[in-house]
C-alpha cells in the first residue's frame, strides 16, 4: 500500500497562526508549473511511473509508454513511483 507523503508543515506557522486555509493557499505548496507538464512516464506493463529523466523512465518502449501531467494523475490512474527516482 502506497502512502503519499504529508504537505503538512508546522515550520510554515507565522505570527502563531494555526489557520488552514492560509497554508491550502500558500505558494510552497502548489507544484511547480516547471517541468510538471508531462514530466511523468509510465510503463503500462509494470504499472510504475518515473520521473521524466529518470534512468529506467528513459527504458521504456515506445508501445509501453505512458505520459502523465501530474504525479496525481499517475497515482489515480492505478501506478505506483519508482523507488528510484521517487517521483
Amino acid at each position: 500500500m502506497y502512502i503519499p507523503p504529508s504537505e503538512f508543515n508546522p515550520y510554515l506557522w507565522e505570527n502563531g497562526t494555526t489557520d488552514y486555509q492560509h497554508f491550502a493557499t500558500s505558494s510552497t505548496l502548489t507544484q511547480s508549473s516547471g517541468d510538471d507538464s508531462g514530466s511523468y512516464i509510465g510503463n503500462s506493463n509494470s504499472m510504475k511511473f518515473h520521473a521524466s529523466d529518470c534512468r529506467y523512465g528513459l527504458k521504456v518502449s515506445d508501445s509501453n509508454k505512458v505520459m502523465f501531467d501530474s504525479r496525481a494523475d499517475a497515482i489515480n490512474q492505478g501506478y505506483q513511483p519508482c523507488k528510484v527516482c521517487n517521483p
